[in-house]
Order: structure tokens, then C-alpha cells, then sequence
């Protein structure tokens, strides 16, 4: 006959074997709720595990384990030849009241440099609506299969075993489904030994700086450029100088003169998306810049993020497809297809220095990357990644001209653009002379941040690089009514 305390348990317990959730966590949770609601009480007895098993037409081990978990989190007690008890050990979590108290300011006793190089342009974004520089939509990703495969794998022995060995080394399994997935969508046919994968881009950027540059180097990058990465290479104390563009790319009667003036250490370029002006090299242009680099033994930096979603039928070639010697270090990333810690960044060199990269990751990056690597490389075996390249392109090109038409429509005759082949964002130069400030700090009173990271503005220039991923179509009609509002209102009042 059915115990009081059983019965009681048993209206708890629900297993659905359809779930991802282990049975015995199930069990515990379900004796768990029957504890919190007091549907058992403190002192209760709780069945014996052969007697729950058999109610519940499982294996006894099933029900030791739940009762071991219990046991763990302190919500039962296991008095050995006597029985499981509901503890009488209180569970809750403890809060700490901090005490409102006038805190004096403290400043170190000894210098610190203010680093100038590093101040960041990026503010935080207060408002709903907001323009970024061209970044993706993750409203659109299916974080639910990622953590199907995420969980899945915490269930394996071999996990914790794998967890266990803190170690830098490359996870192999993941390199061999990014040397397949790189060959459908960039064409690159590489052995293993010459890709390296990285946490994230910062991670693989620096290590490239740490790696291939040493104070007073001189490196090329084109005009306007990318802020965040002259940023950077700044503060490591390199040189720069900066060459002219044009719509094959760049200006190469100008980036000779350049190279017969002195010795330069590297080019910096994103080949297939200039930035912030989303121009892409010529294949003459590309052609080019591989023999120069050869003649003027540089190397070349080749930066091919934010080219994951192109919108016309034919294949993209980078540098590094031309590139025969071992010139190019070419870097690229998941970042407009994953928020952190997904977003893993690869680099493409030669195998030696392959070698020495590592050594700079080795300091910069975490170890604990075995369950991300390892969800990533069943997402992408599974052929997941690529459906989601492919169905994201279609909404991102739909939105880009839904984009393009609503700038005409506000702007009319005002502005000039060219609807992008590649990338996320847009690159809008205004045919009068403004305040983009003036009206940026207008803006964010209709809520709608307008950073000063997408802002260009000198003597000759006035212009804007918009994404328009991150937006739906409401949300880019918004944004782009208040947009057109402020600056007319900022002209004409």
C-alpha cells in the first residue's frame, strides 16, 4: 500500500523523456517542488530508492542518483541503514544589505599615464532605437539549438575528462569543420597546419600586433579607415601612414610613391569592404597589391570581416586566393553571425608562423573553450551554420533595400549612396555642410543614439556609415524618420 509521503511524491514527479534534461535531475526537481510547497515536510521520510524506482518504471541507479543530487544541494539527509530525510537544514540564499555610507574619493599614491590613444569613441545606448556601424541581428539566431547542442554535450564523460585538461592546443575537431565550412563559402583550400582559431578578433588582432610589429614599424592604412584598428595600432608605438582611395580601391600610382620613399613593414587593408566607405578592390586592384607586396617584400594585413553576407551571385576573391608566397595574414571572424562567446575569430598564414601566433595567443586567450569549440563544430557539421548564412542573407538584403528606399524617400536629393553588395552597413555622404555632432546630441532627445563613431566630417567630407541589419523594417522607418526630423530641424530652425 501507498505511503502518504509517497503519493504525495509521486503527484511531482513528471518525466518526460522527450527532454533534454537528464531523468534523475527531473526527479530531484520534482521531489525539490514537493519540498518547497510542503508537500512533504521536514522529517519526512522519503521512500526508499528501490520503491520510487519501481513506481516509476525505472532502473533503482536512476533514483540513487537523484537522491545523491538532493543529498548534494542539501535538500535531503541519508542516515545509512535508516533511511532519506527531508533536512531540516534551512535553503535560501543569502543577500547582503549594503549600508548607505559617504564614500570619500581615493586616487593612487603614485602616477598613472593617462593612455589618450585608448579612448574609447563607443558610448553607452540609452535609448530604443540606434545606429550602429553595420552589426547583425541575433533576434534572428536560434539560441534553442545552440543550447540543445551545448547541453547535449555536458551529458558526455568525455566532456569533463576534455574540460579537465586545461591546456592551450588547438581543438581539432573544430578546425577540421571550419576548413570545410571555409571552403564552401570563401573557396579556400588550406591544410590544417596553417589556420589558427582564435576567442574572439580582439584576441586574434593582438596577436598579430605582438607577433609581427615592433616599435617604429611602418604600416600603411587607407585614408578615413577603420578608427578601432589605427586605435590600436598605435598603441603599439607603429607608424602610420595613410594612402589614398578611389573606387577600384586603391589609389596605386599614390601607394608606389609611398613604397619608392621608404621601407614599410605592412599593409593594412579590408579588401572586399573598405571602411567605413564599403568600397571593394578591383580584381585588377587585387592583382596588383599581391605583386607589390612581393617586389617590396611587406606583408599584407588582409582584414575580410563584415563580408559573411554578400547579395549578388558571384564568388568573392581575396587576397589571400591570389597569394602564392605566404604575404597575406589573413584574418576574419563570426562576429556578424554570433554575440560572445560564439564568435570565434581564425587566422590563415603559413605553418611557421602558425607557430609564433600561438605563442601570443597562448597569453592573451582562455582555455576554458572546449564546450563552446565543441558546440560550434556540431553546429557546423551538422550543416547549421550554413542554412543560417543562407537564410539570414536573404532577410539582410531585403532589409537593405527596404533601407535604400526609405533614405530616398526622406532624404531625396539631399544625399548620395550606393546600395552595398557586401556587408552590413551603409556609406551616406551628405551633399551639405552640417554639425553631424550638433545633431547627433539633437537626436538623443527623440530617442534615437546616433554614436560619433559613425561620423565623418572634415573640410571636404560630410557623411555617415549607417548599418541597417540590426534593424527591422519598422524599426528602420523610425529610425530614419527622426534621422531625416533632426537634421532638417537642425538646418532650418
Amino acid at each position: 500500500m501507498n505511503s502518504p509521503v509517497l503519493q504525495n511524491i509521486l503527484a511531482y514527479i513528471k518525466i518526460n523523456k522527450m527532454e533534454a534534461t537528464a531523468i534523475y535531475l527531473q526527479i530531484a526537481q520534482g521531489l525539490i517542488n514537493a519540498i518547497q510547497t510542503k508537500a512533504v515536510k521536514t522529517g519526512d521520510k522519503l521512500p526508499g530508492t528501490r520503491t520510487l524506482s519501481e513506481k516509476l518504471y525505472l532502473h533503482r541507479k536512476t533514483v540513487v542518483a537523484a537522491y545523491d543530487e538532493l543529498v548534494a544541494q542539501g535538500w535531503i539527509d541519508i542516515i545509512p541503514q535508516i533511511g532519506a530525510f527531508v533536512s531540516n537544514k534551512k535553503i535560501k540564499t543569502t543577500s547582503i544589505q549594503l549600508t548607505e555610507k559617504a564614500f570619500n574619493s581615493i586616487k593612487t599614491p603614485y602616477e598613472v599615464m593617462e593612455n589618450y590613444i585608448l579612448d574609447s569613441p563607443y558610448i553607452p545606448i540609452a535609448t530604443d532605437l540606434y545606429f550602429t556601424d553595420g552589426t547583425g541581428d541575433f533576434r534572428l539566431l536560434d539560441f534553442k539549438i545552440l543550447t540543445q547542442i551545448f547541453n547535449a554535450l555536458t551529458k558526455k564523460k568525455t566532456t569533463a575528462c576534455a574540460i579537465n585538461k586545461n591546456f592551450h592546443v588547438q581543438n581539432m575537431n573544430l578546425k577540421q569543420q571550419f576548413l570545410n565550412y571555409l571552403y564552401i563559402t570563401k573557396r579556400f583550400t588550406i591544410p590544417e597546419n596553417q589556420l589558427l582559431i582564435f576567442q574572439n578578433n580582439q584576441i586574434a588582432f593582438q596577436s598579430i600586433l605582438q607577433t609581427l610589429f615592433r616599435p617604429n614599424d611602418t604600416v600603411i592604412v587607407t585614408e578615413i579607415g577603420h578608427f578601432e584598428t589605427n586605435m590600436k595600432l598605435k598603441h603599439a608605438q607603429v607608424n602610420l601612414i595613410t594612402v589614398i582611395t578611389n573606387q577600384d580601391g586603391i589609389d596605386l600610382q599614390h601607394f608606389k610613391s609611398i613604397l619608392n620613399k621608404q621601407k614599410i613593414r605592412a599593409l593594412y587593408i579590408q579588401t572586399n569592404q573598405l571602411y567605413p566607405t564599403t568600397i571593394s578592390l578591383t580584381e585588377e586592384n587585387k592583382k596588383q597589391l599581391i605583386e607589390l607586396a612581393y617586389e617590396h617584400q611587406f606583408i599584407i594585413i588582409e582584414d575580410d570581416n563584415g563580408t559573411d553576407f554578400v547579395y549578388h551571385k558571384n564568388q568573392i576573391s581575396t587576397l589571400k586566393n591570389l597569394d602564392s608566397k605566404g604575404s597575406v595574414v589573413y584574418v576574419n571572424s563570426l562576429k556578424d553571425l554570433f554575440p560572445h562567446p560564439y564568435d570565434l575569430a581564425y587566422i590563415i598564414v603559413p605553418e611557421n608562423l602558425i607557430l609564433e601566433l600561438s605563442k601570443a595567443q597562448n597569453i592573451w586567450q582562455s582555455t576554458a573553450m572546449y564546450l563552446i569549440e565543441e558546440t560550434l563544430a556540431e553546429y557546423i557539421n551538422e550543416g547549421l551554420l550554413l542554412r543560417q548564412l543562407q537564410k539570414q542573407t536573404k532577410i539582410y538584403q531585403k532589409r537593405r533595400d527596404y533601407f535604400a528606399s526609405i533614405l530616398d524617400q526622406h532624404f531625396e536629393q539631399s544625399i548620395h549612396f550606393e546600395k552595398p553588395e557586401i556587408g552590413l552597413g551603409f556609406w551616406i555622404q551628405l551633399n551639405k555642410r552640417i554639425s553631424l555632432l550638433a545633431i547627433a546630441n539633437l537626436l538623443r532627445a527623440k530617442n534615437l543614439t546616433l554614436p560619433n563613431y559613425l561620423l565623418y566630417q572634415n573640410r571636404d567630407l560630410t557623411a555617415l556609415r549607417l548599418g541597417f541589419a540590426h534593424l527591422n523594417e519598422q524599426e528602420a522607418e523610425e529610425a530614419t524618420t527622426l534621422l531625416s526630423k533632426g537634421i532638417y530641424e537642425y538646418m532650418y530652425n
